[in-house]
C-alpha cells in the first residue's frame, strides 16, 4: 500500500523549482570559490546562462544538470536539495 501524499501542501510551481535549483547551484559554485564565468567557460556555456540558472530564470536539461554537478564535484541530489 502506498503512503498518502498531500500534494496540495507541496508547491510544484516551475518558478519555485528553478529558484531553489539556482540557489543550490550558486551555493555549490561559491563553495568551490568559482566564478560564474569560469563555470560557464569550462562547460561550454555562455556566462549569462549560469547567471540565469542561478536566478531561476532558465530551465535546464538533465544532461546539463549532470554536467554542472560533475564539474562542481557534487552529486546531482545536492543541486536538487529542497525541491
Amino acid at each position: 500500500m502506498l503512503n498518502q501524499i498531500d500534494f496540495e501542501s507541496i508547491s510544484f510551481s516551475q518558478d519555485n523549482l528553478l529558484t531553489q535549483f539556482g540557489k543550490n547551484l550558486k551555493r555549490a559554485r561559491t563553495a568551490k570559490n568559482m566564478s560564474q564565468e569560469k563555470l560557464a567557460l569550462e562547460n561550454d556555456f555562455d556566462p549569462t546562462y549560469i547567471s540565469l540558472l542561478e536566478r531561476g530564470k532558465r530551465n535546464l536539461s538533465l544532461k546539463t544538470m549532470h554536467k554542472l554537478a560533475y564539474f562542481l564535484g557534487v552529486e546531482v541530489k545536492e543541486l536538487l536539495e529542497g525541491i
